[in-house]
């Protein structure tokens, strides 16, 4: 009984004392920006290593088109332009967080750098001859698999 009363005497304490708590903890930081400095770079490369690691989980899905894995080659094409806020590689480095970034990539589709390339050239003119495009290139190597490649 007694600690749980330490506890409620502590805590009305901490809330009557609010202003002076705030500013002896503000004089403390600007007395201490290295110290600062430092949290704030961990901090800031623990979020971006998250965000990195989930866009390579991401990507393992590959180009929506070929189906191309290799992260190295894969970009996210904004479907539609006018809805883009930021490019992704962007959100991945920023100071933004994890869900932004989802809420940008649910935006686009993953595209290799060739069909990413091939689009802009016009060479597709619709989703829906990407989806075809995509259906027969599975064919070919599905049928490449079966009977070798001659």
């Amino acid at each position: 009984m007694a600690q749980a009363e330490g506890y409620e005497v502590h805590r009305k304490w901490r809330l009557a004392h609010l202003k002076e708590r705030a500013a002896a903890q503000k004089l403390w930081r600007d007395s201490h920006p290295e110290v600062r400095k430092a949290r704030d770079k961990k901090r800031r490369l623990v979020r971006v290593a998250k965000k990195k690691a989930w866009l390579v989980e991401y990507s393992k899905k590959g180009c929506v088109v070929c189906g191309e894995a290799r992260g190295s080659c894969l970009v996210f094409h904004h479907v539609d332009p006018d809805t883009k806020g930021f490019s992704v590689s962007r959100l991945a480095w920023g100071s933004w967080g994890l869900s932004k970034l989802k809420a940008e990539v649910a935006k686009c589709v993953l595209l290799c750098a060739n069909c990413h390339r091939a689009f802009h050239a016009s060479e597709f003119r619709s989703w829906e001859e990407i989806s075809r495009y995509r259906i027969a290139a599975e064919l070919v190597a599905h049928l490449l698999s079966i009977h070798g490649a001659s």
